[in-house]
Formats: structure tokens, sequence, C-alpha cells
């Protein structure tokens, strides 16, 4: 469950009340963020195949209802999200209207090295540290991208658990998809895979595609292009590809055409139909 998006609600009494389904089981944590404020947030499964854990949080609940429908209840070892202060009111820090709609808040990774990970994080896809905790059962940092030139209160977590799991590992995990990634990726230029999909994306950097490899390169980072209708967002003209960028655990970050100027391929870079969510 380390491994979700969560979203914001400015009212949980009313996101629950005309959007949840009823029958639909979820895992209800109870949390303070860094500032003493009180959380609820509900997990649950996306749909009957994929099985995309979602994660809705507010500081606006009603915890004796959300109990009682509730599949299992625990504190959360960790802040699930983390605000930079305590005087902006949530609501207002993510835009939030009234009522039950949802606002994109976070990505959750597991990793099974935190540090190794916090340090990739920082050093390739030049993310910056917003927050961490260490306890006994699992460790977790947060990262923002506005080093990119980005709005920010989308955050990624990155969570290290110390907890038993079943016989399929984090570690187990990671060595699928670093090891898919080795068999079908070719080159930077060449091959593709499913769990490039399985990706988040960095829109509108004002880095270089120079700097950005540059970074990848002296990590031994995998690396792939792509040409793709989306590439014509950061308005670069000719000079620009989506980069994606593979990280520790195997999953793959996009980060939208980064202005190429310099940049010269050492190959062709493949044009994909839409992009690589189509060739998925």
């Amino acid at each position: 469950m380390d491994m979700n998006v969560k979203l914001y609600s400015s009212d949980l009494r009313e996101y629950m009340s005309t959007y949840f389904k009823n029958e639909q089981p979820y895992f209800l944590w109870l949390w303070t963020d860094a500032f003493g404020r009180s959380f609820a947030s509900v997990a649950f499964a996306q749909g009957t195949t994929a099985g995309a854990v979602v994660e809705v949080f507010s500081d606006a609940f009603d915890e004796a209802a959300l109990r009682a429908g509730a599949a299992g209840v625990a504190a959360a070892a960790y802040p699930r999200y983390a605000f930079r202060d305590g005087t902006t009111a949530p609501a207002a820090h993510f835009g939030a209207s009234s009522g039950g709609v949802l606002y994109a808040a976070a990505v959750s990774h597991f990793v099974s090295d935190l540090a190794a990970a916090s340090s990739f994080y920082q050093d390739v896809l030049v993310a910056e540290e917003i927050a961490s905790y260490r306890g006994p059962k699992s460790r977790m940092a947060a990262f923002g991208f506005g080093p990119h030139g980005v709005d920010d209160t989308v955050q990624v977590l990155l969570v290290e658990s110390h907890a038993e799991g079943g016989p399929f590992s984090v570690r187990d995990f990671e060595t699928t998809l670093n090891e898919a990634h080795a068999a079908t990726l070719r080159s930077a230029y060449d091959g593709e895979n499913q769990w490039l999909d399985f990706h988040y994306a960095i829109s509108g950097t004002r880095l270089a595609m120079a700097e950005l490899l540059d970074r990848a390169t002296k990590r031994g980072a995998t690396v792939h292009f792509a040409a793709e209708a989306i590439a014509a967002t950061n308005g670069n003209g000719d000079d620009e590809a989506n980069l994606y960028v593979v990280t520790p655990n195997g999953v793959s970050v996009q980060i939208v055409a980064p202005d190429g100027t310099g940049w010269v391929p050492d190959g062709i870079v493949q044009n994909v139909a839409g992009d690589l969510c189509a060739a998925g």
C-alpha cells in the first residue's frame, strides 16, 4: 500500500457520502502532520483488474463514520503528505473548493533502500527533499520538483518499510522491473516495454536535456528517448524529445520535452504514436 496515488479533498464527509461506492472496501489511516493538524486517509483499490491503490485524505472528516465502514484502521506510521507550513489551511494549499472534489497531492513509491533512492532523486532528477521521517517500522522522504521551475504542490513520497511482507518483496519487485528494462531496452534509442508506461511525468521543466543526461550518465542510470506528440508542449521546436529515466526501484520518470538546445542525439529517436502510454 506504499505504492499509491494520493488525492486531497476539502471535505471527506462530502466525498464519502456523494462519490464513494458503499460496497467498496477501504482502509482507514489516522494521522497528524508536522504541525499537529489531524487528518484521515481512506485507501482503496481502483477498479477490479489493475488494483491501483488510491488514497484520499482530508482534514475535514467524521472519524466515527469512517471507522464504522472501514475494513481496517490504523494510526499512520508517518505523515501521508508533507505540508510546508502550518499557517496555510490545507484547502488553501491545494486551491480546493468546497465539497468532495479531489485534488492531486502526491505519488507514493516503495523502495528497498531509501538512502540510495533519495540520493538518486536529488542528484539525477534534481528533486528537492521537502521532509523526511525516520521511525522504527518505516522511513519516508518527500520530494518536490520546484528546482525544475514547476509547481511543486504535487509531491513524490519514497517509503522504505521494515514490516514483514509476503513472499514477493519490494526488492523482488525492483529486481523484476530492472531485469525487464535490461532485457528490452537495447539502447536509449531502441526498444520499449510496458513498464516504461508505469510512470509519472514532470512537465514544463526549465532544465536542459544536456544537463539531465550528464547527471544520469554520472550515476549510470538507464535512460530512454521518445519523440511524441506531447513533446510539443514545451515549445522548444525540433530539438525536443521526451526523456525517460529509470529510478533505482525500476519505475521510470518521464521528463516532458527538456530543452534540447546543444544536444545531438547519438541515434534516431523513436517516434511513438501519442506516447509510450499508447505503446504500453
